[in-house]
């Protein structure tokens, strides 16, 4: 693209962004700034991601905890399920130390929260109890250790290939 403008000749990228900026001391500042909001952003991007990254782990540990053991039945005929076995026989009570339970609003005790989701978290020890004393040889329990995980990991498998 050729012509001018007031005797000064037009170029194809005469008003293109990158020419803009490249037009003098103001458009530096331009940069500069531009610059530190692109790097905010990308900082802000990060946090998002490595926040989400984090939650998405810790809630995978959990869910796996809470249904992974063992002694957790599956079924495969569908006539021999039954709701409430399921939600017993199917769940896991994973024991953390007092206060990490109370800090996690004590969802691990996970078999109350199976038979009745309505049940408020501060209400899921107290439930969890009741199930436990009346259901003792059906209520899966076990305490929280890396070496349990590891133990449960090479036992279960997710897939039965």
């Amino acid at each position: 693209m050729s012509g001018s403008l007031a005797g000064r000749p037009l170029r194809a990228d005469a008003g293109s962004p990158a020419s803009v900026l490249r037009s003098g001391p103001v458009s530096r500042h331009v940069v500069e700034e531009l610059g530190g909001l692109l790097a905010g952003g990308i900082d802000a991007a990060l946090a998002v991601l490595v926040s989400q990254a984090i939650w998405d782990w810790l809630m995978g540990v959990a869910i796996l905890l809470h249904h992974t053991h063992p002694r957790v039945c599956w079924y495969d005929d569908p006539d021999e399920w039954a709701f409430f076995a399921a939600q017993v026989r199917g769940t896991v009570h994973v024991e953390f130390p007092r206060p990490l339970g109370a800090v996690l609003h004590h969802i691990m005790e996970h078999t109350a929260h199976h038979i009745n989701p309505r049940i408020p978290l501060y209400r899921l020890p107290a439930a969890q109890h009741v199930i436990e004393r009346r259901f003792p040889e059906n209520v899966i329990r076990t305490r929280f250790s890396l070496g349990n995980l590891c133990h449960f990991l090479s036992r279960c498998q997710l897939y039965d290939y």
